[in-house]
């Protein structure tokens, strides 16, 4: 039961709720800005609202003897219906003075026309609407002046002028007049409310999402200072390793040199001489080498290391940067064994030449 109550009554409010969606977006263009936009509909719903207003009125009173409020009722119908077109041809600055000022047209005449009835309050919830559709001070200020200076002039000619559009008999609105005087001065204050809470949580959603993006761009920023840290450091290691290798592979040339000479001059004949004895007080120059090449490969030894290294630090330079991954506060990037390299390149430049 509930069921069926439910989708009868979806039934007759998705009609009304495209109706309504229908005549709030007349004349709106995707090229509007989001307050030209609210103003469009501003503006579309209050003629909406107060034409369905109207002609509730007119079907109240269309067989009562009270034909002047018909008429007048009627006449409010038509009078409200330019907003529409003045939108629909996007003249919408237009729509905004014409919603405003026919409101104070209207019910400075029917105060003044009519058997006092309350429709003079009318112009100072009127004074106040315009704040909806315009954000210019001096337009706003110009028309509340005008709606404040005819609920004055009002005032005073109903004191001074008959009216002569009542009607013996006819019924007495003041009560009425009044109370929707009220609700729409609370309307307007409570979409202003409505509006500051709004803009209050698209303010506070965007100053979450700044700090989200200021917290990702410092993050950014202290990678990227870690990168380019690791990269200096990578080509000062590469720098250094190079510098190195140009001495290590002389010396190490040089060895083999001197290794082949060595050779040779073992492999040549020369004068037999005793153990011991020196002629001449000089050996031979074949005695005067270590004849042992183990000594030798071990002078060569730290040429063959050092350009190990000196390969495996240019291949991890060229090799693509890993994904980063956060380092633990206070750990120190190693120094890729720099001064243990360079010990070691100090110790064979001490090496004594004959050692070779």
């Amino acid at each position: 039961m509930e069921t069926t109550a439910a989708g009868l009554g979806a039934k007759l409010i998705d009609p009304v709720v495209r109706l309504w969606q229908r005549l709030i977006n007349i004349g709106v263009q995707p090229s509007l800005t989001d307050w030209q936009r609210k103003r469009v509909h501003l503006l579309n719903g209050i003629s909406a609202v107060t034409i369905a207003i109207y002609a509730g009125y007119v079907l109240v009173f269309f067989n009562s003897p009270d034909y002047m409020t018909f008429r007048i009722c009627l006449f409010g119908v038509f009078l409200n219906l330019p907003p529409f077109f003045f939108n629909y041809y996007h003249r919408y600055d237009a729509a905004a003075y014409y919603c405003a000022l026919s409101v104070t047209v209207l019910c400075s005449f029917i105060a003044i026309a009519r058997k006092y009835d309350g429709v003079e309050y009318y112009l100072i919830s009127n004074s106040i609407v315009p704040m909806l559709f315009f954000r210019n001070f001096w337009k706003i200020f110009v028309l509340f002046c005008v709606n404040v200076a005819a609920f004055f002039a009002v005032r005073h000619g109903m004191t001074v002028i008959e009216p002569f559009l009542y009607v013996p008999n006819s019924q007495y609105f003041y009560k009425a007049n009044v109370l929707l005087c009220f609700l729409t001065l609370f309307v307007v204050v409570y979409y202003f409310r409505l509006e500051n809470f709004r803009q209050e949580q698209m303010l506070t959603e965007k100053n979450e999402t700044l700090e989200r993006s200021l917290e990702n761009l410092q993050n950014t920023q202290t990678r990227l200072v870690q990168q380019e840290k690791l990269a200096s450091l990578g080509a000062l290691t590469a720098g250094i390793a190079h510098e190195i290798q140009n001495p290590l592979n002389f010396v190490d040339n040089f060895s083999e040199v001197g290794l082949e000479l060595v050779q040779e001059l073992r492999d040549e004949p020369g004068p037999r001489v005793a153990v011991g004895a020196r002629p001449g007080g000089r050996r031979p120059a074949h005695r005067r080498f270590n004849p042992d090449p183990a000594e030798s490969e071990r002078a060569r030894r730290p040429g063959r290391q050092h350009r190990e290294k000196h390969a495996a630090a240019l291949a991890h330079q060229q090799r693509p940067a890993p994904a980063h991954r956060p380092q633990p506060p206070g750990r120190r990037i190693p120094a890729l064994g720099l001064p243990r390299l360079a010990g070691q390149a100090r110790r064979l430049y001490r090496r004594p030449f004959h050692r070779l």
